[in-house]
């Protein structure tokens, strides 16, 4: 019988049996399935790496933590209580399967939370059965919830993802689609004018051939993009130099929003903190300064409505 049995594979979260083919990692000892090794092609028990230590039967870890079943991430090998449900060291949701497995389900990430995934969450607690008192950069976790108000189920596992991996990257369709919409209602207001400044300059190259194209009467506003010879190579350029500015803009606000958002978060959070020693005074402040702002949209849409309508009758008026 291998010392092994009885064990879990820290990568797929199966119990090793008597059949299995298992390797071992040189310096840390932690064992793997096979194939499960291949995936990564190293060992990704950072946690045993970082601590000089060696790995230790599943039974004798339990025994030595004292307070039930250890959960091993199957990211980065951090053995963690059972009792909680992100990794306390990288933030990945610890999931199970039917069989109690231990799974790597991301889908917290993108705000996904169907019943029979595996991923239990208490959706009556808006801290999603995070520590309250957790610090991120300053700021504990409770008042980073009380500012960001509203899908803390969405964002709290996110932002403890960017806290503990200083990863940046994540995918945002609502900035994607509608940029000044997202940044605008999370009230990011620079960020929000800037992405309108961005969108108009960019389309202002496509506008001028559209009019020239199919001679729109603009008034001042035709006259301006007949002037403009779009046959010329320095046109082309510039056209073409902003088609892919627009795919690069998209990819870049689609992959940062959600970190802006973060780093607009803490800051916001830090700074009320440091106005303020009152409790309930600074919760006020979380609420008036965080949460959404659905009229800041709508003033945002007004005006740019308004503004083409005034541009439009200006652009006749003068022509």
């Amino acid at each position: 019988m291998s010392k092994y049995n009885g064990s879990k594979c820290i990568v797929c979260g199966n119990v090793f049996c008597d059949d299995d083919d298992i390797v071992v990692c040189a310096d840390c000892g932690t064992p793997y399935h096979r194939e499960c090794y291949r995936k990564n092609n190293r060992c990704v028990n950072t946690a045993l790496h970082e601590s000089g230590k060696t790995w230790q039967a599943d039974a004798v870890a339990n025994e030595a933590a004292g307070d039930g079943e250890v959960v091993t991430c199957p990211r980065c090998g951090t053995k963690n209580s059972s009792l909680v449900i992100f990794c306390e060291k990288c933030g990945m949701p610890l999931g199970r399967d039917n069989a109690g497995n231990v799974t790597a389900d991301e889908s917290v990430n993108r705000g996904e939370f169907e019943q029979g995934t595996g991923f239990n969450i208490n959706f009556g607690d808006p801290l999603c059965g995070l520590n309250p008192d957790e610090d991120f950069e300053g700021a504990k976790l409770s008042e980073v919830a009380e500012y960001v108000g509203k899908n803390t189920f969405y964002y709290l596992p996110m932002f403890q993802v960017f806290k503990n991996t200083k990863r940046k990257v994540s995918w945002n369709f609502t900035a994607m689609l509608f940029p000044p919409v997202y940044f605008l209602y999370r009230k990011m207001y620079a960020w929000g004018i800037l992405m309108i400044l961005f969108s108009v300059l960019l389309n202002i190259p496509a506008a001028i051939s559209m009019i020239n194209a199919y001679d729109l009467n603009l008034g001042i506003i035709s006259q301006f993009a007949a002037g403009i010879d779009i046959q010329s190579q320095s046109f082309g350029f510039i056209y073409n130099a902003c088609i892919i500015g627009s795919y690069v803009f998209l990819f870049l606000r689609s992959s940062f929003a959600n970190w802006l958002y973060y780093r607009h978060v803490i800051d916001s959070v830090n700074e009320i903190n440091e106005k303020t020693e009152l409790p309930d005074e600074r919760k006020e402040l979380y609420k008036s300064k965080g949460g959404v702002s659905l009229a800041a949209v709508g003033v945002a849409l007004s005006a740019v409505m308004l503004l083409s309508i005034v541009m439009s009758a200006i652009g006749t008026v003068m022509g």
